[in-house]
């Protein structure tokens, strides 16, 4: 389930270099329209592949604001690799308006279940001010409640 770029946390200009790669077969070009219409049908794992098809430019051109929508989508279902290329995508910029608060609060959630994630948490977790950690602690709660909630049967 989980093969991950090797994680080697270069920084250029205070950036994160890695994030979570699709399985070695998954995302490949020719299945972009298969994971569009899963994806459009609310499956994680599709809404996940097709956000790293926009990200690294798998069958479709390179789009970081589509590749951070359908990151978001799989990332509130709880998939955890959408979750950390989410965090990623906040603390870069990447198709998002930079925030580090928001960034660690996605690889807070991740980490639960990925050291990759953990480890991107703890480098960023330097970079924050006080302030900033208080926030993204909240944050983290937030959508914690948030994924809770999404997960839940609705009753009728």
């Amino acid at each position: 389930m989980r093969n991950f770029l090797s994680v080697a946390f270069h920084r250029v200009t205070g950036l994160f270099s890695t994030r979570a790669a699709a399985p070695e077969g998954v995302a490949v070009p020719g299945k972009f329209q298969e994971y569009k219409a899963k994806a459009e049908q609310g499956n994680a794992e599709a809404q996940f592949n097709l956000g790293f098809c926009y990200d690294d430019g798998r069958g479709v051109a390179k789009n970081y604001a589509k590749a951070a929508k359908w990151y978001r989508k799989a990332a509130e279902q709880g998939h955890t690799q959408a979750q950390f290329n989410l965090g990623y995508c906040y603390v870069n910029g990447q198709g998002v308006g930079k925030d580090k608060v928001e960034g660690y609060a996605w690889f807070s959630m991740a980490a639960k279940a990925d050291s990759d994630a953990a480890k991107s948490r703890a480098l960023l977790r330097k970079e924050l001010t006080p302030q900033q950690f208080t926030d993204a602690q909240k944050r983290m709660k937030e959508l914690h409640w948030q994924i809770v909630a999404k997960s839940r049967p609705s009753t009728p």
